[in-house]
Order: C-alpha cells, then sequence, then structure tokens
C-alpha cells in the first residue's frame, strides 16, 4: 500500500529514478516495473542506472562525483538555470521519457 507505484497517476510530477544495477536492496526489476507504470501515466521521467553500483551510490568517488554532477544537472534544469557542464564522466546510462537507453557523459 505505501509503494510509490499505488500512487501513479497523470498529475504526477517528472520524476527522476538512480538506480545501482547491483542493488540488492531494491531490485532493478522493481524499478522497471514502476518506470512502466510512469510510461502508462504520461509522466515525464529519466531512469539513471549506475552500472557498476549497488544500492549505496557513495562507495566510491567517481560515482559519487558523477552522481552530484547529474544531481545538480536535474536541478539546474527544474529551475531554468544555466546548467554546469561536469568536468568527470559517468558510467551510468539514462533512459528518458521512455527513449532508447544511452552511455551519458554528463
Amino acid at each position: 500500500e505505501l509503494s510509490p507505484i499505488n500512487y501513479v497517476s497523470p498529475d504526477c510530477i517528472p520524476t527522476v529514478i538512480i538506480q545501482g544495477q547491483l542493488d540488492g536492496v531494491v531490485p532493478i526489476e522493481g524499478s522497471l516495473t514502476f518506470i512502466e507504470e510512469l510510461y502508462n501515466n504520461s509522466v515525464k521521467h529519466d531512469f539513471i542506472v549506475f552500472e557498476n553500483s549497488g544500492h549505496s551510490l557513495n562507495k566510491d568517488k567517481d560515482t559519487t562525483e558523477s552522481t552530484v554532477a547529474l544531481l545538480n544537472k536535474y536541478i539546474a534544469q527544474w529551475f531554468g538555470l544555466p546548467v554546469k557542464e561536469p568536468t568527470t564522466t559517468t558510467s551510468a546510462t539514462t533512459t528518458t521519457s521512455a527513449t532508447t537507453t544511452a552511455s551519458t557523459t554528463d
């Protein structure tokens, strides 16, 4: 009953989900089901998967810096601010509102 998937509707705000592919606490299949529900309700969303990370994305410096850079990008875009280009390359893939998965460098 408390699962966010039970509250998805066309009125939901844009949603960003960040997931470690090796997450043993929240299996990626659960996130994929949630993404599908967002898509089915025409909710704008991004799904970012860190390929070599588990549940805690801050295990190493590169992943932490990548996560912070991605969050800064989304916050800037949300408020219509200029996006500062990160100086690091991420090991993440992004799926945006059901487009194809692509490697990111920002």
